[in-house]
């Protein structure tokens, strides 16, 4: 999905078969009843400024409207305030 829009988007299949073959080896499926869900806004708060000002200029670039909105996230939540404010 993030980058079905790119030129040449990467596929499972550009990985060498051995990595594959590894990868699958590797996973397991289990089954996890949820009582509850609690969640955290990550957006690049322990990072530094020029860090984040680069995080952010590259989802602007990327032109579509739900990077430009992590984007601004990542402008607003750079202080490490939690509390999310999407507009859609």
């Amino acid at each position: 999905m993030h980058e079905s829009g790119r030129e040449t988007p990467w596929q499972v299949s550009d990985a060498p078969s051995e990595y594959i073959e590894g990868i699958v080896k590797g996973i397991v499926g289990i089954e996890i009843p949820i009582a509850r869900l609690v969640g955290k806004w990550k957006v690049s708060q322990n990072r530094s400024v020029p860090d984040r000002m680069g995080v952010a200029a590259g989802l602007q670039a990327a032109g579509d409207m739900e990077s430009r909105q992590v984007a601004q996230l990542v402008q607003e939540r750079g202080n490490g305030d939690e509390t999310p404010n999407l507009r859609r």
